[in-house]
Order: C-alpha cells, then sequence, then structure tokens
C-alpha cells in the first residue's frame, strides 16, 4: 500500500468512525455489510494502529530476519 493509500484509508476509517459515534443510523453502504457486521468504534482504533504500525516498518519487512545488509559486498 503507498502512502497516499493509506493516508486515504486511514482517513475515510476515521470519518467512519466519527460518523458512527454521532448516529445510530445502518450503515452509508449497507451492501459492503451483508455478510458482516461493520467495525466498532474500538475496533478502528485497534485498526488505525495496527495499520499505522505496519507502515512504520516497511524496512525491517523487506529483508529476512538474521540477514544484515553490508555496504561492500564480500568475495
Amino acid at each position: 500500500m503507498t502512502k497516499k493509500e493509506l493516508a486515504t484509508v486511514l482517513a475515510a476509517l476515521r470519518y467512519w468512525q466519527q460518523d458512527l459515534e454521532a448516529n445510530d443510523d445502518p450503515p452509508i453502504s449497507e451492501e459492503h455489510f451483508a455478510e458482516c457486521e461493520p467495525l466498532t468504534s474500538a475496533e478502528i482504533d485497534a485498526l488505525c494502529e495496527r495499520l499505522n504500525a505496519q507502515s512504520a516498518e516497511p524496512a525491517k519487512r523487506a529483508m529476512p530476519k538474521g540477514r544484515m545488509r553490508r555496504g561492500k559486498s564480500r568475495r
């Protein structure tokens, strides 16, 4: 996910959360929830935290654990 995509997803989640807390109306996009319930406000918080944590560690995920990069290669 790009930084722009992540920012949009996080903004949409927070907007959804604000709307959820402001009223008791059914979801705006009911077709997306035909087989499941929408996330609660607390679940949205947890999801946003996980997304932020994952985006802060791209270099750690790119390299397998235990391998270190070196400035010069050995021959």
